[in-house]
């Protein structure tokens, strides 16, 4: 498993703060799950939409994780604490692009995940 930690990049055309926590980590059957752990303690965020390394193919919702079921469909409302999820099929994470109400963020990972 890898962190990309909390440093984020802030994409044009948004305005505000969030923070997330991202991790990947490789699952059975070759897939890589990616975790979007909400950080900030301002209102609940939704999740708009979610790009690994900017390509649309590099997700699918198949052998996702069981806790991350009801989270692999965006929109969705985050709180405090609480995690959206992504699964890639075939891509290993380089750059994990959040699409949030409240603007895009982009996480980077130095090394693909483990």
């Amino acid at each position: 498993m890898y962190e990309s930690g909390l440093l984020h990049i802030t994409l044009p055309g948004s305005i505000s703060k969030a923070h997330f926590k991202v991790t990947a980590k490789n699952l059975e059957g070759g897939f890589v799950g990616v975790e979007m752990q909400y950080l900030d303690e301002t209102p609940d965020i939704v999740v708009e939409d979610v790009r690994i390394n900017n390509d649309e193919s590099c997700l699918t919702n198949k052998q996702a994780p069981k806790e991350a079921q009801s989270r692999l469909t965006y929109p969705t409302r985050l709180k405090f604490g609480e995690s959206a999820y992504a699964v890639s099929n075939k891509c290993s994470p380089l750059k994990v692009t959040i699409k949030t109400d409240r603007g895009e963020f982009a996480y980077s990972f130095s090394k693909p995940a483990e």
